[in-house]
């Protein structure tokens, strides 16, 4: 996959595993993490530096439990110094508060199709927005980047999984 772009979810069995994120040209290196995988949980790998000395963050997702809903997880990986309120696109709803660098915020919600915007903790300004349509008993992430202009971008996956094939 090429650079801030999400994969399927692997279904792995339980215990120890290396990952490896292979580069696509020659310019940069492998990046691997080792994980304890817990029968029955859920967890998002993200790669935020292709340099070998900044280990991945770890993320614990959190899982449906009604298959009448939907999942809307968001992960903020776009700005170290700043957490972002996560609201509705009209500014009504605050969805999760002050989701700091590193973090990830899940909620079981009802299938709709929503627009989400980012802002600064306290503000209804959006810094970026994101377009969702989810259909019941589906999972989605948003995704908060780094843009190259040093403002956030988002990104948006309905998650899917790739059955693992390996030992």
């Amino acid at each position: 996959r090429a650079s801030q772009q999400a994969s399927d979810y692997m279904v792995l069995p339980a215990g120890p595993h290396q990952i490896s994120l292979l580069p696509v040209d020659k310019k940069t290196n492998t990046l691997t993490t080792r994980l304890e995988v817990v029968r029955g949980r859920a967890m998002t790998v993200a790669f935020v530096s292709n340099q070998t000395s900044v280990a991945p963050i770890l993320f614990e997702d959190k899982t449906s439990t009604n298959r009448l809903k939907a999942m809307l997880n968001v992960y903020q990986l776009a700005a170290k110094q700043q957490a972002f309120d996560i609201l509705t696109g009209d500014g009504a709803t605050k969805v999760f508060s002050a989701l700091a660098y590193g973090a990830s915020a899940g909620l079981q919600v009802n299938p709709i199709s929503v627009e989400l915007m980012a802002t600064k903790p306290g503000e209804k300004v959006a810094l970026v927005k994101a377009s969702v349509v989810m259909a019941q008993g589906d999972a989605y992430s948003v995704f908060l980047l780094p843009g190259k202009d040093g403002k956030p971008i988002s990104s948006v996956v309905q998650n899917k999984i790739e059955r693992y094939s390996g030992k």
